[in-house]
């Protein structure tokens, strides 16, 4: 399992090497230790954002890459992009101080359309 790590990190190299957190987690996001890992997460500050990605640890696979204004990633602030285990995106849109902002779009695991809506500060706007 170290070498799986190793390989993560370097693929994670992009993100520079700033102030850095890495964990592990779950199945059910809890913070773990490596006997029952199900996603590893690196979290990198650039500029006055907090870069996170987190990756499927058995399929090596990205599960979602977005930016937080905090260490805590409590705040979601910019894009942001989800993906099934298969690598296929499931859902991408923008967060501005939380809140879901603009289109926002969702996929099945197929690749095929799920859903789409336009937010304006976290709320769905659209025909009534």
């Amino acid at each position: 399992m170290k070498n799986c790590f190793t390989i993560f990190v370097l693929s994670f190299s992009i993100l520079g090497n700033a102030q850095r957190i890495e964990k592990v987690y779950d199945a059910n996001w809890k913070e773990t230790t490596q006997a029952n890992i199900r996603y590893y997460s690196v979290i990198v500050k650039k500029d006055s954002l907090w870069q996170r990605q987190n990756v499927y640890i058995p399929e090596r696979t990205l599960q979602m890459q977005g930016s937080y204004k905090d260490s805590t990633c409590k705040i979601k602030h910019g894009d942001f992009s989800y993906f099934h285990s298969n690598k296929n995106l499931q859902e991408t849109g923008e967060y501005v101080n939380d809140k879901k902002e603009g289109i926002w779009l969702r996929f099945h695991s197929n690749k095929m359309l799920a859903d789409s809506a336009f937010y304006i500060k976290g709320k769905i706007k659209g025909a009534k």
